[in-house]
């Protein structure tokens, strides 16, 4: 009841931004989480038709989702779609990249492989760019059990701090933010951000800005319904 409420509120408010449709990327088919890349590229994800593989994906009637890059062409316009990297897009999901400040390393989610053998989870993997050509991905291990789903990774910007989305047990809601800092080895023992952030319900796709305000959508907290955008 008070969403409801507060619904009417916001939509009377006026806003102190405008948003456009990339006409120039956009397609029938679902393409989200985009990230830039360099100062004229974007990479986002996609399902569209030119995705590699032939399967449908089951939950969403797509195909399964890759990776794309664009080319900036004026202030708010992007195209000459293309496909962008043959070595981390597969026949299966792939999605929510994020980069080093310096786009030589990445880190992204992959649902499934190629094999074929029932293991539909999740997980982060990361890749490295040498000799013009992205390296063959590693997953990156960040629980003890392969039965969770990790993903929507977010890389701070001093690449210190990998943030991501798990279903993990133990954790407060269906979906949870956790944050992994680097440490001499690799990646740490995630941390939950706890009960200000996390909902029993989902959060996701974790982005954390230089001025230190971590966005994130969830559709626990109060907001206009489905998952809404969040700052904290």
């Amino acid at each position: 009841m008070r969403s409801c409420q507060m619904a009417e509120e916001w939509i009377d408010e006026p806003l102190d931004y405008k948003l456009f449709p990339l006409v120039g990327i956009n397609s029938p088919a679902s393409d989200y989480a985009p990230v830039l890349f360099g100062d004229d590229k974007l990479v986002f994800t996609s399902s569209r038709s030119d995705a590699a593989g032939e399967d449908i994906y089951g939950w969403t009637g797509e195909k399964h989702s890759d990776f794309f890059l664009a080319t900036k062409n004026g202030m708010n316009e992007f195209d000459n779609v293309v496909s962008f990297s043959d070595t981390l897009n597969t026949s299966v999901n792939e999605g929510t990249i994020t980069f080093t400040a310096d786009f030589q390393e990445a880190y992204f989610t992959q649902c499934g492989n190629d094999e074929d053998d029932g293991d539909d989870y999740c997980g982060i993997y990361y890749s490295s760019f040498n000799d013009g050509v992205w390296s063959l991905p590693e997953q990156v291990v960040l629980f003890e059990s392969d039965s969770i789903n990790v993903g929507q990774p977010f890389l701070s910007p001093d690449g210190k701090s990998l943030f991501f989305s798990a279903d993990a047990p133990g954790g407060i809601g269906g979906k949870d933010i956790y944050v992994s800092e680097l440490e001499l080895l690799g990646w740490g023992v995630p941390k939950n951000l706890g009960p200000r952030v996390n909902t029993i319900d989902y959060e996701g796709f974790p982005y954390l800005h230089s001025d230190g305000k971590l966005y994130f959508a969830s559709n626990g907290h109060l907001g206009m319904g489905g998952l809404d955008i969040f700052s904290a």
